[in-house]
């Protein structure tokens, strides 16, 4: 019954370790696009923030990776707010919604910085990200 018990409360603490709140950020119906945060795994360091966000596509933005359908990916993103930079960390692809079921690709990126070149997906996650910025 210990046993039980104690592989009980390891299992409900490892999964509180890695709980994600999801929260959306941009929807288009007309793409079919929809973009996630995970506003839990927000870290700030001065000027730079990191975040996890997942994109999910639906018809019509149906994607392919690896000659694979993919419908959603998990992207590392960070800013640098005072200089409006902003730097994808990592890909990876999934086969399911809400990066879930197989990968099918992961990626991690050089250290490259496009510096205010915001579109309408990476512009609302900038303006979330920097809110709280104030430069000095």
């Amino acid at each position: 019954m210990k046993k039980i018990v104690f592989t009980l409360t390891l299992f409900l603490l490892s999964t509180m370790a890695h709980a994600e709140n999801w929260v959306i950020i941009t929807q288009s119906s007309k793409t079919g696009i929809t973009q996630y945060v995970d506003i839990d795994s927000i870290e700030r360091n001065l000027g730079l923030v990191e975040l996890w966000r997942i994109v999910e596509y639906k018809a019509p933005s149906l994607r392919e990776v690896n000659k694979k359908p993919y419908t959603s990916q998990k992207i590392r993103t960070e800013f640098d707010c005072p200089s409006r930079a902003m730097h994808q960390v990592s890909y990876t692809w999934y086969a399911g919604s809400m990066a879930s079921g197989e990968v099918l690709k992961e990626m991690t990126l050089a250290d490259d910085w496009l510096i205010d070149q915001f579109d309408e997906f990476t512009l609302p996650l900038w303006k979330m990200a920097c809110s709280d910025w104030e430069e000095k």
